[in-house]
């Protein structure tokens, strides 16, 4: 289930240092708090219990404990804390307004808990991967393609990372609007794939004995499943709607497609010669909550008529050339109606867009066209301002200055000490990770901006020592950095 990573927790940490130092960033300090008391007996006695159960299903006493420490992780710190902190402040936040009346806008209050519940997307992956890789549990995929996730031995960690799963998509489009792309609550990177998948996967109940491996196939038993193990947590009354569609990287297969000689192909377009005044119009458009980013369903307006635009005939790069005759830098495009249904004809000839254009009137016609296509099927975009260094750094050190390891979390204060921590590098790693709402930022590109390089200011070694020693003197089972992806320095 590894995969590579858009902006690992220590490079994106790693990466405001530089640029904050470079533009002269101070850091300021919070007050002192008193350290928290380790873990509590019973915490200790369910670690061990669940290091015993592990060893008796195969593993090495090191490998064990580690499983151990990750069950108590998922269960306890994230499952039976954190969530539940994060879901009493978001309720809070959108202050019993109905979803309907909130569609268009993320509400003020809840856009700090909505980029933290994001950054849990991400530190899920972490405990998945971590857990996958260590051996505490398997996975595979039955005959449909679905997930499956097979226990090694009967301690609720797969039951708990799918419950976890299925409630971080429920917290996000409750709360976050996070099936409407373009604002924060819900990762736009490979992290919403795995916590769809998990989230929707099938869980056996008979665990793996020590002679199955790592990745079980399906096999009938003979012996009866024992019964389910119990939970700290259960999101079972809970009504989980489907996993948001995400945007497609590439259209689907065409219904219908040209199939002809090039004379023929230029008779046709010939009949469709479009005017030079084409005007693109936004329907459905609103504002993220930074009011930097416009989304909605783009039209085009030529000679007084309205048209809409299908997926089916409409290049991934059109989406740059539709924004920037908005006034914006550039954009993605996103498939499935997001934005609503088409109200109009759709543009016969479609846009093939190469991205460098300036005007949709120069781009060509789609050699693809969809006389079938439905109004579900209309095109959506985001569009994105130019990136500012100066305005990425400012954000990112009044969060880093805000977000102080020492200092209770402000998006879950009535979590435990741990989930606390957990809360506050997860924003952290939003803010990070991401150059604008639902467009991450990856290592690679922050390592081209210029004064990343000279990262030895204080600002961020001082913050990951701190959050280091907060969480060793709460007896926190959770790490900045994932044990599975060890960070490298730039």
């Amino acid at each position: 289930m590894a995969s590579a990573r858009a902006a690992p927790w220590a490079l994106a940490v790693l990466l405001v240092a530089a640029l904050c130092y470079s533009h002269g960033v101070e850091a300021v300090s919070p007050p002192t708090y008193p350290p928290t008391a380790p873990p509590t007996a019973p915490v200790q006695q369910q670690e061990a219990s669940t290091r015993l159960s592990f060893e008796a299903a195969g593993l090495d006493p090191t490998t064990a404990e580690a499983c151990a420490n990750l069950t108590v992780l998922t269960l306890d710190t994230l499952g039976a804390s954190l969530l539940p902190a994060l879901a009493r402040s978001l309720s809070i936040a959108v202050d019993g307004l109905p979803r309907s009346e909130r569609l268009l806008e993320l509400m003020p209050a809840a856009v700090a808990p909505c980029r933290t519940l994001q950054g849990v997307f991400d530190r899920l992956w972490d405990t998945v991967e971590d857990a996958s890789t260590l051996g505490c549990f398997g996975y595979d995929d039955d005959a449909s393609g679905q997930l499956v996730l097979q226990p090694t031995a009967n301690v609720g960690l797969v039951e708990g990372l799918r419950d976890i799963a299925r409630a971080l998509i429920d917290l996000s489009i409750t709360y976050c609007n996070g099936d409407i792309p373009g604002d924060w609550g819900w990762p736009s990177g490979y992290e919403s794939l795995v916590v769809a998948a998990i989230a929707s996967a099938d869980v056996p109940r008979q665990p793996l004995s020590p002679s199955t491996p790592a990745v079980p196939k399906n096999s009938p038993s003979d012996t009866a499943p024992p019964p389910p193990p119990e939970v700290d947590f259960d999101f079972s009354d809970l009504d989980f709607p489907e996993s948001p569609n995400q945007p497609r990287s590439s259209p689907p297969p065409p219904l219908f497609v040209f199939k002809i000689d090039p004379d023929a192909l230029s008779n046709f377009l010939a009949k469709n010669v479009r005017p030079p005044d084409l005007h693109v119009i936004m329907w459905n458009s609103s504002h993220d909550s930074s009011g930097r980013l416009m989304r909605g369903r783009p039209g085009v307006q030529a000679g007084g008529q309205m048209y809409s635009l299908c997926e089916r005939s409409v290049s991934t790069a059109s989406a740059h050339v539709l924004c920037r005759q908005l006034g914006y830098a550039g954009g993605i495009l996103h498939r499935g109606g997001t934005f609503g249904e088409a109200t109009s004809p759709f543009l016969s000839t479609g846009l093939n867009c190469a991205g460098p254009e300036t005007n949709i009137a120069d781009c060509p016609a789609s050699a693809t066209t969809s006389p079938e296509c439905t109004p579900e099927e209309a095109v959506g975009v985001v569009c994105y301002p130019a990136f500012s260094e100066n305005d990425y750094c400012s954000d990112a050190a009044v969060a880093i200055a805000r977000l102080h390891p020492a200092a209770p979390s402000h998006t879950a204060p009535t979590a435990s000490r741990c989930g606390q921590l957990l809360a506050s590098a997860a924003e952290v790693s939003t803010v990070l990770a991401n150059a604008f709402p639902g467009m991450p930022l990856a290592v690679e590109e922050s390592q081209q901006l210029p004064g990343f390089k000279d990262f030895v200011a204080p600002l961020l070694e001082q913050w990951i020592t701190t959050w280091s020693e907060e969480a060793a003197a709460a007896g926190c089972r959770a790490s900045l950095f994932p044990t599975a992806r060890a960070p490298s320095s730039p």
